[in-house]
């Protein structure tokens, strides 16, 4: 998948920074051997470093949460595994001559397969990867993950960015060893806004995710992001402003 334009390599940021901390150390060192020198000079390399390293810093906000060609292809991977499963499944069943459990187990896997289909067809691209990923997580980690969207935001003006929000609450959440046993997500309209909710339950103390953080990245997207927590429940609401990139011309339209 190609990146958007003006992203970095992560080799290209560590680069970036260590080469701006190398200037700034280089511009103490020469003015302490010659300080005869302005100090104007040393703040003007500053000002150069500091600049590179924030550059380095704000490219690095989305860099991590724009699936790559790897991260697709692994997802082919988790798919094709998860097929095989099924397929096993089902041959296991047919020869213990069981047609019902065949067709209660075909009921489910159905059901599973709506839900990525939901994930890919009524999100942004890169938004429902990122969740499409977590899912398969979840599942292997023996989690319920429940998918109720209503509303088609595919053609939100900034995919790269709600993935990046959602990637980063997720990682909050879930990412640090809490222990969630269920995870809902839905979306709806409410007040002229867009609402994308994400509940998780979990099984003892709650984690509390960077509210300052979640609030710097929703801005990118745009979009308000509140938080509630309710004895094992937490619920991350995501009210996103509805601002959508035109469709596609369809092939073989009539112009005007």
């Amino acid at each position: 998948m190609k990146r958007p334009q003006g992203d970095f390599s992560r080799r290209q940021l560590v680069f970036l920074g260590v080469g701006a901390l190398a200037l700034l150390g280089f511009s103490w060192v020469w003015l302490l051997c010659e300080p005869e020198h302005h100090w104007g000079l040393l703040s003007g390399f500053c000002f150069l470093g500091g600049a590179a390293i924030g550059h380095a810093w704000a490219l690095g906000l989305h860099h991590h949460f724009v699936p790559t060609a790897a991260e697709v292809v692994h997802l082919l991977q988790l798919q094709r595994h998860a097929f095989l499963n099924h397929l096993q499944v089902i041959s296991a069943l047919a020869q213990l001559n069981k047609p019902e459990h065949i067709c209660e187990y075909i009921t489910s896997t159905n059901k599973d397969l709506d839900r990525e289909r939901c994930l890919t067809g009524l999100l942004p691209a890169e938004a429902g990867l990122v969740l499409l990923d977590w899912c398969y997580r979840l599942h292997d980690a023996g989690v319920a993950v429940q998918v109720d969207l209503k509303t088609d935001l595919s053609r939100l003006a900034n995919g790269t960015g709600l993935a990046a929000l959602l990637m980063e609450a997720l990682t909050a959440l879930i990412g640090a060893g809490s222990a969630v046993k269920e995870v809902a997500l839905k979306s709806f309209s409410e007040d002229g806004d867009e609402v994308l909710e994400l509940t998780l339950v979990f099984d003892g103390n709650l984690p509390w995710p960077r509210p300052a953080r979640l609030r710097e990245r929703a801005r990118t997207v745009p979009a308000e992001v509140k938080v509630k927590r309710q004895e094992n429940t937490l619920t991350l609401a995501i009210l996103l402003t509805p601002v959508h990139v035109p469709a596609a011309p369809k092939v073989g339209a009539a112009k005007s």
